[in-house]
Formats: structure tokens, sequence, C-alpha cells
């Protein structure tokens, strides 16, 4: 009875090591390769590039809103505001997009189009990337 009582504490106290081993951060190895990592996103701020070429980023235009269209992927993503500068879109993710405007409900200006491939290097100290949407036409 004594060595099987002894036999029994002694194979817990193994356990017990053994437990407190797995515990110990020095000897659990993670494995980080599939952790996933957070993709960049921006935000832009978009005005308008007059026909003069003048750049705006205030004021009330005839403007539907502006896009942004991924050319990766195609997917489309609009500003937060209609009408009124600065257009906003925000966390829009890397990539390389083109960005227009929708014209407005009154038609009297019509808009072009922008290439822009995202990057840090663009952010101003404001903390935007700024981008001019050119008009192309206007009544």
């Amino acid at each position: 009875m004594k060595k099987t009582l002894m036999t029994l504490l002694m194979l817990s106290s193994f356990s017990i090591i053994g437990f407190a081993n797995n515990l110990n951060p020095e000897t659990k190895k993670v494995n980080n390769e599939n952790a996933e990592v957070k993709a960049e996103s921006y935000t832009i701020r978009l005005g308008l590039l007059g026909l003069d070429g003048s750049k705006r980023l205030s004021g009330w235009e005839d403007l539907g809103g502006f896009y942004a269209t991924n050319l990766e992927t195609g997917e489309v993503f609009y500003n937060e505001q209609g009408t009124f500068l600065p257009g906003i879109i925000l966390d829009l993710p890397a990539g390389t997009y083109e960005f227009s405007a929708l014209q407005g409900q009154g038609g009297w200006v019509g808009y072009g189009s922008v290439t822009v491939n995202l990057s840090e290097d663009l952010i101003d100290q404001e903390g935007y990337i700024t981008v001019y949407v050119p008009i192309a036409w206007a009544e």
C-alpha cells in the first residue's frame, strides 16, 4: 500500500512538473507564419482639377459624388458625401485605382479620371492622399 501510494505521488508530481514546464513561455514556441496581417488602407481626399488647371478642395459643385475603381479587382468605392468638396473615401485598401466623379443632377459638368497607385509616399502632412479629378467639360 505504501509502495502504491508512493508511486502515485511520484507520478502526480511528474505530471505537475510536466504541466508547469508547458506553461513556461521560454519553452513554448508559437507559430506566427499563418497570422493574418492587416492590409494597408488610406484616407483619400478628393478635389477637382479645373479646365484652367486650378485645383479646388472646397465649395459646392454640380457633382453626384466621387468614386474609385480598383483596377485589379474591379471593386468600386464611393465617397462619404456628395456635392460638397472635398470628397473623402475612408480606409481605401492599397492598390491601383481609377478615380472619377459622377455627373450631378444638373448635368452641367462632365468629369474625366485619373489613375493612382496608392502608397505611403503620397500621404501629405494632414494624413491624406489628395487626388484631383479633372473636369472634362462644363456648360
